[in-house]
């Protein structure tokens, strides 16, 4: 009796929809409506696309100060160096920071020999000790004496791995690293900024989050989570100092260690390009994937249900996964080989 029930139910359920269905009216307002909303999406690719082609560079040194500096921090390679010789090219001091010595005096040796007329200072810091007491304040003595105008919070790790396999001590450096370098580093230099703003004159702050803080990313849990604290802290201080020019960046694949030096192609750029394209929109937006390959992407993903997107993440992320595994494991047999040899 309940099965006759059911299947009662259920075909009277089916009749239902097949009369309200079969509708012409409904059938012609469920097609425009998901007209709609393709419409809508190309759209936003398409603005989002264009934005980069439209929108032109601020005269940066004149916006925020005639030999004012710029302190980077993770600056030794990647995208930190490279920001480091783009600001230097437009006429911005900088300070390096990062922990290896001799990496940062190659950086320094870099741009003095491009740009002669730009002063480069040191100053060595390891974040991974970042927690301890102390550790900012160093870095706030030691520049004490410059009219730092930008910061930028570029220093970070990345993880990829099945959460229950992540070291407890690699989970302590992404977030020191992608979380806590930011916060107190805009904590102590924050002050700074605010006093020197001006009508006439700006400071900024450009934090590097990541195109993975905007969705739940399988396999890249953490990395994403340490990114969305970066994004959201960066555009809560937007709100909160209308007078800074303060942006989150969000790219997604460059060609940089990192990621184990990508080929280029319609989803990767070069550090090169994501910092051209990015150092557009400082000034004139809270937050930007930078380059129009990003831009495009973020937006085609964005545009996607959520269980589709989740599940084409977590496929090409498990297949990142299995590409890093195989190189890890490449590197150890090459190491132990040159051992036993």
């Amino acid at each position: 009796m309940g099965h006759f029930l059911s299947d009662l139910s259920l075909s009277s359920a089916k009749s239902i929809f097949n009369r309200v269905y079969s509708h012409e009216n409904l059938q012609k307002a469920l097609f425009l409506t998901g007209l709609a909303y393709a419409s809508w999406n190309i759209l936003s690719v398409s603005s989002k696309v264009l934005s980069y082609a439209f929108t032109t560079e601020t005269n940066l040194i004149s916006r925020y100060g005639v030999d004012s500096w710029a302190l980077v921090t993770g600056a030794s390679d990647g995208i930190g160096k490279e920001f480091a010789l783009q600001l230097a090219r437009r006429g911005f001091n900088i300070v390096l920071v990062a922990r290896n010595e001799e990496k940062l005096s190659a950086v320094r040796t870099e741009i003095t020999t491009l740009y002669p007329n730009i002063r480069v200072r040191i100053v060595i810091a390891d974040f991974s000790n970042c927690a301890e007491e102390g550790f900012f304040e160093r870095i706030e003595r030691e520049t004490n004496d410059l009219d730092i105008s930008i910061l930028l919070n570029n220093v970070g790790d990345a993880c990829i791995e099945e959460y229950h396999l992540v070291p407890y001590e690699k989970i302590r450096n992404v977030v020191l690293l992608n979380c806590l370098s930011q916060a107190l580093m805009t904590r102590v230099f924050l002050p700074r900024l605010i006093a020197r703003t001006t009508n006439r004159i700006r400071s900024a702050i450009l934090d590097v989050s990541s195109m993975a803080s905007e969705q739940p990313r399988p396999y890249l849990q953490l990395y994403a989570a340490t990114k969305t604290f970066s994004l959201f802290l960066s555009e809560g201080l937007a709100h909160e100092h209308p007078n800074l020019d303060i942006i989150s960046l969000k790219p997604g694949f460059i060609a940089t260690k990192m990621i184990g030096n990508k080929k280029l192609d319609m989803k990767v750029c070069t550090s090169e390009q994501f910092v051209a394209s990015s150092l557009r929109y400082l000034g004139k937006t809270r937050a930007t994937n930078g380059h129009w390959k990003h831009q495009y992407l973020s937006t085609f993903l964005g545009a996607l249900p959520e269980s589709m997107l989740i599940k084409r993440l977590k496929t090409n992320l498990y297949i990142t996964l299995q590409e890093v595994r195989a190189g890890q494991a490449a590197a150890a047999n090459a190491a132990a080989a040159k051992s036993t040899n």
